[in-house]
C-alpha cells in the first residue's frame, strides 16, 4: 500500500510557553532554573512584566447590561462598515477604540478578503453566546479564504467564560472526586465529563498529566461534586512517596486549590485556507477550543507578538479548551514570532500534516486516493508518496485534475 501526504514546512518558531516538555528535565530544580540553559526570548521578558496573579482581582467581564447592549449595537455597525470597506476595495480600515460584542453566537468572519489591513488598537471583540447554549459550538473570529490580510492590535474574549472555575472544598477518595464551589462570576452548570485542570490559589498550574472526570453534579447552590473514574490522581499527588520527597510535599492536592472544567467546542480564531495573512500584537484571552486553528490552504501566515493567555489583572486561571496554536494541512507552515501561549488544555503548539491512502492505480498518471484525511485538494497542489511499511519516500507529483 502507498500513502500520500501533504505537510507544511515550518518557517519560523519563536514562542514562550511557561511549561514545555523540553524543560521537564529542569523542572525539579525550580521554576527559574531553565533560564540557566535557555536564553529568555522577548515574549518571556514581556510576560514577566505583567502584574502578579491574585484571586482578589476581577474576572474581567462586562457586568453592566446597558454597556453590553451598547457593545452589541457597536458590533453590528462595525460588521456593516467592514463589509462596505471590502466592497469598496479599501486596503486599510481603522476600528475605533472600544468594545464590540458579537451576540447570539454569530462570531465575526472575514470572507475572501484580500490586501486588507484592519487596525484594531485598543479594541476588544467579545464573542457572546446565550446562557442557554453554554455547551454549544461557540463562534469566534474567522478568516476564510483570505490573502494578505493583516489584523493588528486586537483583543478577543468570550462571554460567558468557556470554562468553569471553582475552589476545591473537599477531596473525596471514596467516591472518588472533589467537592467544589463555582466562582460566582463563572457559569453554574452541571458538566458531562471531559478533561480538567488543577491550579493553586496563587495562579500556578499544578503539574499533572492529562486528567479526566466522569461528570459533575450539583449538591446545592454553586456547590458541585466532580466524579472521577479512579483515584490515580490522588495516589500520584498525595500518596506517592517519591513525588512527595522530590517536591517536599508541594505536589499535594487539597482544599483551597482550584479546578477548571472546560467545554471543548469551537475555535477562538480560525484561519481557514488563508495565505500570507498576519496577526500582529493580538491578545486572545479565551477560546472554547483551539486558540488558533490554521487549517488548509497555501499558508505562510505570520503570527507576531500574539499572546494566548488569561487577561492580565484578572483571576481567570485558564485560556483555551484545547491546543494553543494548531496547524494542519497548509502548504507552507506558519511564522510564530515572539508569541506567548499559556493556560491551554492540550498542546501549546501542534504542527502537522495528514496521510491519505492510494487505493488504486488506474494507469501511469491516474490514481484513486482516499481524500478524507487530506482535506480539500486543489489543482496544482504538491503531493508526496510513501511506502506504507518502510515509509520510504517514493516521489512527488502535482495534482492536475480531480474527478
Amino acid at each position: 500500500m502507498i500513502f500520500v501526504m501533504r505537510f507544511p514546512a515550518i518557517l519560523a518558531l519563536s514562542v514562550f510557553c511557561p511549561v514545555v516538555c523540553s524543560l521537564a528535565a529542569f523542572a525539579h530544580a525550580g521554576d527559574s532554573d531553565w533560564q540557566k540553559h535557555i536564553k529568555p526570548n522577548a515574549a518571556y521578558l514581556r510576560a514577566k512584566q505583567r502584574p502578579a496573579f491574585s484571586m482578589a482581582d476581577p474576572v474581567g467581564l462586562v457586568l453592566s447590561h446597558s454597556e453590553k447592549e451598547q457593545q452589541r449595537q457597536a458590533a453590528e455597525t462595525l460588521r456593516a462598515a467592514i463589509a462596505a470597506a471590502q466592497e469598496r476595495g479599501d486596503r486599510r480600515f481603522v476600528i475605533s477604540p472600544g468594545q464590540d460584542r458579537f451576540a447570539d453566537n454569530q462570531g465575526f468572519a472575514l470572507n475572501e478578503a484580500e490586501d486588507l489591513t484592519l487596525v484594531a488598537e485598543d479594541v476588544t471583540f467579545w464573542f457572546e453566546r446565550p446562557a442557554s447554549a453554554l455547551a454549544a459550538d461557540p463562534k469566534g473570529l474567522e478568516l476564510n479564504h483570505c490573502r494578505n490580510v493583516t489584523i493588528r492590535g486586537l483583543r478577543s474574549d468570550f462571554d460567558p467564560p468557556v470554562f468553569l472555575q471553582a475552589k476545591i472544598l473537599e477531596i473525596d477518595e471514596q467516591a472518588p472526586g472533589y467537592v467544589i464551589e463555582i466562582d460566582p462570576l463563572f457559569p453554574d452548570a452541571e458538566m458531562d465529563g471531559g478533561s480538567y485542570f488543577l491550579y493553586r490559589a496563587d495562579g500556578q498550574w499544578i503539574r499533572h498529566g492529562y486528567l479526566f472526570y466522569r461528570e459533575s453534579k450539583r449538591i446545592e447552590g454553586r456547590k458541585h461534586r466532580v466524579l472521577l473514574d479512579n483515584t490515580r490522581v490522588f495516589a500520584a499527588h498525595n500518596h506517592d512517596e517519591a513525588n512527595l520527597q522530590l517536591t517536599h510535599g508541594a505536589c499535594r492536592i487539597g482544599p483551597g486549590d482550584y479546578i477548571v472544567l472546560p467545554w471543548r467546542r469551537g475555535k477562538g480564531i480560525l484561519m481557514y485556507r488563508c495565505e500570507s495573512c498576519v496577526l500582529e500584537d493580538v491578545d486572545e484571552y479565551a477560546s472554547p477550543g483551539m486558540g488558533i486553528l490554521e487549517y488548509q490552504g497555501k499558508g505562510g501566515n505570520v503570527y507576531r507578538r500574539v499572546r494566548i493567555m488569561p487577561p492580565p489583572g484578572t483571576r481567570r486561571l485558564h485560556a483555551c479548551a484545547a491546543d494553543g496554536f494548531h496547524n494542519a494541512q497548509t502548504d507552507r507552515g506558519p511564522h510564530l514570532i515572539e508569541c506567548e501561549i499559556t493556560g491551554t488544555s492540550d498542546d501549546f503548539v501542534n504542527l502537522h500534516g495528514h496521510f491519505g491512502v492510494v487505493w488504486h492505480k488506474l494507469d501511469a498518471r491516474r490514481y484513486i486516493i482516499g481524500q478524507e484525511n487530506l482535506g480539500e485538494l486543489s489543482s496544482g497542489e504538491l503531493l508526496t508518496f510513501y511506502d506504507d511499511e518502510t515509509v520510504e519516500r517514493l516521489g512527488k507529483a502535482r495534482l492536475t485534475s480531480r474527478a
